[in-house]
């Protein structure tokens, strides 16, 4: 994600570099140069949008476990009983302390943390 960061620093130092050069040489006036600038910072903030949500969307997955808490920390057992996962979002997984759940979201395999994008709660199976 951090790859995400940079390209937009990038994207937007490249662009406050070229807009002065482009409004004097114009002959434009302030106004439209800042019209023309705001309309292109918005088409590069839109185009960097659209590249970051397809990349959560292709790293998006689905975990089904029970919240558990430790050391005021918020955890997926899984319902593998094989894996746990530090959820980074815990003021979402609070409301669902003990329940089992169903969490989208993306894992961050080095830290064994989950990014929270959705956590519903899954209805207890009887019998």
């Amino acid at each position: 994600m951090s790859y995400l960061y940079n390209k937009a620093f990038v994207f937007f130092a490249l662009a406050a570099s070229l807009f002065p050069a482009a409004g004097a040489s114009g002959g434009q006036s302030g106004r439209q140069q800042k019209q023309d600038r705001n309309q292109q910072q918005n088409q590069i903030r839109d185009q960097l949008q659209q590249t970051q949500q397809q990349e959560d969307q292709k790293d998006l997955k689905s975990f089904e476990g029970k919240i558990a808490k430790k050391r005021d920390r918020f955890f997926l057992e899984a319902s593998d009983h094989k894996n746990s996962y530090r959820l980074s979002e815990d003021w979402k997984a609070k409301h669902f302390l003990g329940k089992t759940v169903r969490i989208t979201g993306t894992l961050d395999e080095d830290s064994s943390t989950i990014h929270v994008r959705t956590i519903s709660q899954i209805p207890e199976r009887k019998g």
